[in-house]
C-alpha cells in the first residue's frame, strides 16, 4: 500500500512538468552511495540558458553535504560535479532549466540501497 502511495505520489511530481524529463547519466550506470561522483544531464527538448541541480531526502528533512557544480559540455549536455548522496533511501533529484527568462523545475526520484 505504502509503495503504491509513493508511486502516485512520484508520478504526479513527475506529471506537473511541462516538457520532457531531462536524462540523468550516472558513471557505471547508477549513482553510488556516499562518494563524491560526477554525472551528465541530457536536455532532450533542446539548449538551455543555465542548468542547476540540487537534492533533498524529502522523508529525512534535508538535502546534501555538497554543492554540485555545473558545467555546460555543449548544447544540450551538461556535467555536474561534487553530488553526494550521503544516506541509502529515497532522494529526489532537482534539475533547474531556464530558457528565455523561465525557469522550470524537474523532479527525478532515485532510491539508493544501503551497502550490500
Amino acid at each position: 500500500m505504502i509503495r503504491k502511495l509513493l508511486l502516485l505520489l512520484m508520478l504526479g511530481a513527475l506529471a506537473s512538468c511541462q516538457g520532457p524529463l531531462p536524462l540523468m547519466h550516472f558513471p557505471d550506470g547508477r549513482a553510488p552511495l556516499n562518494e563524491i561522483f560526477s554525472f551528465e544531464i541530457e536536455l532532450v527538448d533542446g539548449p538551455a540558458e543555465n542548468v542547476s541541480v540540487d537534492a533533498d531526502m524529502p522523508s529525512h528533512g534535508h538535502g546534501m553535504v555538497t554543492e554540485p557544480v555545473v558545467t555546460k559540455i555543449d548544447a544540450t549536455h551538461y556535467q555536474v560535479d561534487g553530488m553526494m548522496l550521503h544516506m541509502p533511501g529515497y532522494w529526489e533529484i532537482y534539475v533547474e532549466v531556464t530558457r528565455d527568462n523561465e525557469s522550470e523545475r524537474f523532479m527525478l526520484p532515485l532510491t539508493l540501497e544501503a551497502w550490500e
